[in-house]
């Protein structure tokens, strides 16, 4: 179904959402690439499990048996709304832990002398693991290297990959300069010049909230994301093809090996609630293309690329006008692309003068919720020769923004520089 003329209804949206549902007042939050509010739906089923059904599920009395339905509804369902079969995806605390855990479970894949290729445009999260690791091995990480801009070239890729290259892992988007990086394209280069067919992972942790992708149609061999940030409770998701599954060394009990509901990355059960909850990130995603005209669903996989049309539109309205009041300040450097193609709604900036520190804070004194720092991605922020405490000061959108949210911004930010 075509989205044209189709635009989000900010005031069903709002209502999904139990922090602005009441109305915000002045209150307007532009942290959301650390967070984002969790909808209703989510929330219902969470307070209901751990309400009426907070057992060890599975069990024999009707109410264990529901806990146990919950979770497995939560686990089919959010498979369905990313395009993969249930038994590819993996549950843990946070991304982060995922890919520790990814980490671990390749430490008999990784010899003496073999190369696993990173970036420094990632968050930290997909660095440390892989440099421990080569530490543990004898192995060496290879950087690839941003350009000036913070931008990862694919000729570089290019000069770095060779016969030795065992993993290469990098961001869906940046959290810092908001760039997409093209993923498929990325690993047809991986696969057409190392002949090895080494793994090919993707952070999409700061990617997936601005437009939650179909996972079946990239070519990686794990991919993770976290549902706090995508409207739900605080948990990562990670995405391992079979491929990946047969490699790794289990991180689970090795009882549970290839038992229904476990994952061999799993190195503890995760909180049922949350698995329950995923099902009402689902429901979000549905109940959003209902609303909007997407009358017959069918597939959630269908709704999510429906739903997600429209929220990256309403995003991309208001980015582009907080593009162009900075583009327009001649003190202030934007880092990334200057319009909105290729870029997320995500945007990092600095003003001579100014500090960071003091932006960020008379934002606050308007009830504006915004963030400072190296976000995770020390690396860049080095890279880009800035001030390692200071950082950048990073706003970034949901859909559940209005154009008076961003006014109140627009206004703030005009009175301080």
């Amino acid at each position: 179904m075509k989205i044209d003329n189709v635009k989000l209804d900010s005031e069903w949206v709002l209502a999904q959402f139990p922090l602005l549902a009441d109305g915000a007042g002045d209150f307007s939050f532009f942290d959301n690439a650390g967070g984002t509010f969790p909808c209703v739906q989510s929330n219902s089923i969470s307070e209901t499990f751990y309400n009426q059904y907070k057992m060890q599920p599975y069990g024999a009395t009707e109410k264990q048996a529901e806990a146990g339905r919950l979770m497995d509804v939560g686990r089919a369902k959010m498979a369905e709304l990313v395009g993969v079969e249930i038994t590819d995806l993996t549950y843990g605390p946070s991304t982060t832990q995922n890919f520790n855990n990814l980490a671990h479970a390749l430490t008999d894949h990784i010899m003496t002398g073999d190369e696993i290729v990173v970036t420094n445009q990632d968050h930290e999260a997909n660095i440390g693991c892989w440099e421990r690791l080569v530490q543990l091995k004898g192995a060496k990480l290879v950087f690839w290297q941003v350009d000036a801009g913070g931008e990862l070239q694919l000729d570089d890729l290019r000069q770095i990959l060779s016969g030795k290259t065992k993993i290469v892992s990098f961001t869906h988007s940046s959290n810092i300069i908001g760039s997409i990086n093209n993923v498929n394209e990325i690993a047809d280069l991986v696969v057409d010049t190392c002949a090895q067919k080494p793994l090919i992972f993707a952070d999409g942790v700061s990617y997936a909230p601005h437009n939650l992708p179909d996972i079946g149609k990239l070519n990686v061999d794990a991919y993770c994301f976290s549902t706090y940030k995508t409207f739900g409770t605080h948990m990562g998701i990670m995405y391992a093809s079979k491929r990946l599954t047969k490699l790794a060394r289990a991180q689970c009990h090795f009882f549970n090996i290839g038992v229904k509901n476990y994952s061999v990355f799993d190195a503890a059960g995760p909180d049922h609630a949350a698995i329950a909850s995923l099902a009402g990130i689902a429901d979000y995603y549905a109940d959003f293309a209902r609303h909007h005209g997407m009358n017959d669903v069918k597939n959630l996989n269908d709704a999510r690329a429906f739903a997600c049309a429209i929220m990256h539109e309403a995003e991309t309205a208001l980015l582009s006008e907080l593009l162009a009041f900075l583009a327009a300040k001649p003190n202030v450097t934007i880092y990334g692309r200057s319009g909105v193609a290729g870029r997320e709604a995500n945007v990092a900036f600095r003003v001579e003068g100014v500090s960071s520190q003091s932006i960020v804070a008379a934002l606050g004194a308007n009830n504006i919720g915004a963030k400072y720092g190296h976000f995770y991605a020390y690396r860049l922020i080095q890279a880009l020769g800035l001030d390692l405490d200071d950082g950048v000061v990073r706003l970034s959108y949901a859909h559940y923004l209005t154009k008076a949210d961003n006014d109140r911004l627009i206004a703030a930010l005009d009175e301080i520089f």
